[in-house]
Order: C-alpha cells, then structure tokens, then sequence
C-alpha cells in the first residue's frame, strides 16, 4: 500500500493536473492485494463452518473486515490523495 502511495505522489509531482494521470497503479498492484486478500478471506470464511458461534462470529467479521480493506486500498486511498489540497507536493 505504501508504495502505491508513493508511485502516486511521483506522479502527481511530475504532471500538470490530477486529471492527466493514468491510473495504472491499481491494476498493476490490484491484483497482489486482491489475491492476498481473497485468500485470508477464504482463510477466515473457513472458520464458519465451526459450530462454536464466538468461531464463526470471528471468521465472519475478519472476511468483512478484508473485504473493507480492500475497497479502502483501491477506491478510497487514492480518492483521498487525489482530493489532498497540495497534492502530493510535499514527502
């Protein structure tokens, strides 16, 4: 994550406007969060299939919680980079 941050930043540092920055990051590192994430979600989708409810309320909320993790990381980080009044000017 930190480094789509920082290609981010470089980009937004050596381009005229936000608007002129192709977004490449996301599918090119989107598929390592994606994967690593589906994976632990299916890890901890697992854990349902207990029949002891504090296991299965566990396994439940971790694959929520990877699921939000993972929208956070590819829509709302770089929409909030992108909405941060200097841009990435500063490191």
């Amino acid at each position: 994550m930190q480094e789509q941050i920082d290609d981010l930043k470089v980009d937004l540092r050596w381009k005229a406007a936000p608007t002129t920055i192709d977004f490449q990051n996301p599918p090119y590192k989107g598929r390592a969060i994606l994967s690593s994430s589906l994976i632990l979600c299916i890890g901890f989708g697992v854990l349902v299939l207990s029949r002891f409810v504090p296991t299965i309320n566990f396994g439940m909320l971790s694959a929520i919680i990877m699921i939000t993790a993972v929208i956070g990381d590819l829509v709302v980080l770089p929409s909030i980079i992108l909405l941060k009044p200097d841009r990435g000017s500063h490191t």
